[in-house]
């Protein structure tokens, strides 16, 4: 379970150009909830969604994942942390363009202790998203939709117990979304715990759960 109690975070805190992106956030993820977290931009959506994905720490406030809180570990343990039991997936995809579509997906194994069996269990993610012949590919030369299952296989590399996606459908067409989210249903109904950040009601409606953000508040669940 995700628990968030009084969570602030300011940007540049202590100096008079501080921006507060999140303000006394008081939050509760059921462990395998499928929610969606809207709001416009510059809302606190994202800031929020790398609070959990333990990209980044509050100044006040914790965020709770099982039992560990994540914002009051260091850096180097939050990075630990993630590595074992959060997948993150970004609208820009975050792949690094001239290495192939496995190397891509091992990345994150760099960062367990536990690989052994690492490169099978990458094929055989890819193999399930429908890039089993793109192993070996040059990620420059996959399409929009191909990128976005290359760093969902990244994601579940290290069988996290949670998943998350800033925007995963913003970059892509409307069937293609489609297809992206029909994968993420899939890793709900495994048991995974799945947030997804979204400005597209369409995608909010797959969800069980809408969270709605404005001005760093939550006004709407």
């Amino acid at each position: 379970m995700i628990e968030i109690q009084n969570l602030t975070k300011t940007y540049n805190y202590g100096k008079p150009n501080s921006l507060t992106a999140l303000r006394d956030i008081c939050l509760t993820v059921r462990d395998g909830e499928m929610t969606a977290v809207m709001g416009a931009s510059g809302s606190g959506k994202s800031t929020l969604l790398n609070m959990i994905g333990c990209l980044d720490s509050a100044e006040q406030g914790k965020c709770i994942i099982g039992s560990t809180d994540v914002n009051a570990l260091s850096e180097n343990r939050r990075t630990e942390f993630r590595a074992q039991n959060i997948g993150f997936v970004v609208q820009d995809f975050a792949l690094i363009e001239s290495y192939t579509v496995l190397e891509n997906v091992l990345i994150p194994t760099c960062f367990v202790k536990k690989r052994r069996g690492a490169k099978e269990r990458a094929l055989s993610l890819l193999e399930r998203l429908g890039l089993g012949d793109k192993a070996k590919t040059a990620v420059s030369k996959l399409s929009g939709g191909q990128k976005q299952r290359t760093a969902i296989a990244r994601a579940l590399i290290n069988e996290p117990d949670i998943l998350l996606a800033d925007e995963p459908t913003g970059a892509l067409d409307s069937k293609t979304s489609a297809e992206i989210m029909e994968l993420f249903l899939q890793q709900n109904a495994q048991g995974r715990t799945v947030i997804i950040v979204t400005h597209d009601p369409r995608v909010a409606e797959k969800c069980s759960r809408v969270v709605e953000i404005s001005d760093g508040r939550i006004i709407r669940d």
